[in-house]
């Protein structure tokens, strides 16, 4: 029972967003602290040397090119602000939402966690991320837990009794619902996942989908980077997307006749 099949869950009962008051306090508290052990010049300093470096293959010449410039400035900004007396909650929450966004980059992860008070500062500015972000990622005791298996071991049941679902499975009934509820992250603009004090972001070619999954093993067996790119590209525009188009549209009613045929799949040759 992952973390997204939780938040559909969530979605579905209205309990997605639970907001912990005396956490959130706490945690500006532990930030605000964590503050007085950061300068921005040293933070700049440590985010600017993180590079990517290529070299060209027929002249030899190396190139440095930095990484994600923007996450990195809007981090260095919203401290700077923060680090300011009299700054506000909200200048503390934003400096949070900035460090849980550059903290998706592990280079930037190491970098901060390289500088003397760099891990807390990382770690109370991602907590104070996850109680602001407050959504619901694991059920709330057993009661729920095992409340949730009973509606979809009966979601299940009904389903197998089409025919053509007869073999499917809960982790077949969960992918498809993964799907779903990526999409609507996506369609959000939502990548930044927050575990504890950590955070679990993720590009998008990075996530850990079924596609995704696929697309390693191409790699694996040899399929060239342009055709698995265009596979991924037809799957995620013509697939999934659309077929969440025509559900959103009414398309239980073609299903219910008997023309729920499935779309041909896109794939990877070589």
């Amino acid at each position: 029972m992952d973390r997204w099949l939780v938040r559909t869950w969530g979605r579905w009962t209205g309990t997605l967003i639970m907001l912990n008051e005396p956490q959130i306090v706490a945690s500006r508290t532990r930030l605000r602290a964590a503050l007085t052990g950061v300068t921005t010049q040293e933070m700049g300093d440590a985010l600017r040397a993180v590079v990517k470096t290529k070299t060209n293959k027929k002249t030899g010449v190396t190139t440095s090119t930095p990484i994600k410039p923007l996450d990195r400035d809007r981090l260095l900004a919203a401290l700077e602000v923060a680090a300011t007396d009299g700054a506000t909650d909200q200048q503390i929450d934003d400096l949070a939402l900035a460090i849980a966004k550059a903290s998706m980059e592990p280079a930037f992860r190491t970098a901060m966690n390289a500088l003397p008070d760099g891990e807390e500062f990382r770690k109370a500015g991602n907590a104070l991320g996850k109680y602001n972000d407050g959504q619901k990622e694991a059920p709330e005791g057993p009661q729920e837990r095992t409340y949730i298996r009973e509606v979809f071991s009966g979601m299940l049941a009904e389903l197998r009794q089409d025919p053509r679902y007869a073999d499917l499975q809960m982790a077949d009934l969960q992918a498809v619902l993964w799907y779903a509820e990526k999409r609507l992250y996506e369609t959000a603009k939502e990548d930044v996942v927050i575990t504890g004090e950590d955070v679990v972001g993720y590009e998008d070619e990075d996530a850990p989908d079924y596609a995704n999954a696929a697309a390693a093993v191409a790699r694996a067996n040899g399929v060239p980077e342009p055709k698995i790119k265009a596979a991924l590209k037809k799957e995620s525009k013509d697939g999934r997307a659309a077929a969440a188009r025509r559900s959103n549209a009414g398309s239980s009613a073609e299903v219910q006749a008997g023309g729920g045929q499935q779309a041909e799949g896109g794939g990877f040759t070589r």
